[in-house]
């Protein structure tokens, strides 16, 4: 059975479809995007061919080019001002928020070191109506990253699942197949949790459904979009520090990221590995 991983927020953005068009930001990130393609390729040249000077003198200026440009806007798109700015959304909240997708977009990536730049761009409406298809839990989409054990990830319905490494082989309907049974057996299992929780008399989980999303996104983007616990980013979802009927409330302050299992750990589940 594939793994559901959280992939969908490892740094990677959209912009927002309501923010106003930016024509600084559109000069930026063309010349980003130029950069990292001409540094990605001298790197490559250079793998190639090591003993060639010429190519390492082309990838070491290059690589100058590209340090002068993110330190002239690491304030503005390295990923913590990013994570700070609300014209940028993490994929997960684009998803849910304007799923279907009906305007063609582009997947940004940044990091501690890069700036924002383009990694996927879905450039025509048939590959919308693809990544719409997974969306709806109806055709698996691949991912264009491997996962955490370098296997393939597929998006199916909002989350995004690796491969086993004997499910890689599996055919198109194999997969459809597949993920169609890991999403059901996923809910039905999410289902008994909460049935679980409600026997304890304990609040249940905060989901994406009942909680703010100014709040989910201000706790997803200080939690990393991992577990607090033990830093996983498997089987995440919100959850209060202190139920409601204990005195919580619904303020950053009083939700966290937690895995599956650290969830059922603090719950004191029996049944927890």
């Amino acid at each position: 059975m594939p793994a559901k991983i959280r992939m969908a927020d490892y740094g990677d953005f959209v912009f927002s479809p309501d923010a106003p068009v930016d024509e600084k930001w559109i000069e930026y990130i063309k010349m980003a995007d130029r950069l990292i393609e001409e540094c990605h390729k001298a790197q490559s040249r250079c793998r190639q061919s090591p003993f060639s000077a010429e190519l390492a003198q082309r990838k070491q200026t290059l690589e100058g080019y590209l340090g002068e440009y993110t330190a002239l806007y690491e304030d503005k798109y390295t990923i913590r001002p990013v994570e700070r700015d609300v014209r940028f959304l993490h994929v997960s909240e684009f998803f849910a928020a304007y799923h279907p997708i009906r305007d063609l977009f582009s997947v940004l990536h940044c990091s501690l070191d890069l700036p924002l730049h383009t990694i996927r761009e879905f450039q025509t409406f048939d590959e919308l109506d693809r990544l719409n298809a997974a969306l709806a839990e109806d055709t698996p989409l691949r991912w264009w990253r491997s996962g955490p054990m370098d296997r393939p990830c597929y998006l199916f319905g909002q989350w995004v699942w690796e491969l086993k490494p004997s499910e890689v082989v599996a055919s198109e309907d194999g997969l459809a197949l597949m993920f169609s049974e890991a999403a059901e057996k996923d809910r039905h299992r999410q289902d008994r949790l909460t049935h679980s929780q409600s026997c304890r008399s304990t609040a249940p989980a905060a989901t994406l459904e009942t909680l703010a999303k100014e709040v989910r996104v201000a706790v997803w983007r200080r939690d990393k979009g991992k577990c607090v616990k033990c830093g996983s980013y498997r089987q995440i979802d919100f959850h209060y520090i202190v139920p409601p009927d204990r005195g919580g409330g619904d303020s950053p302050d009083n939700v966290q990221l937690l895995c599956d299992k650290c969830h059922r750990l603090k719950l004191g589940d029996p049944s927890t590995p």
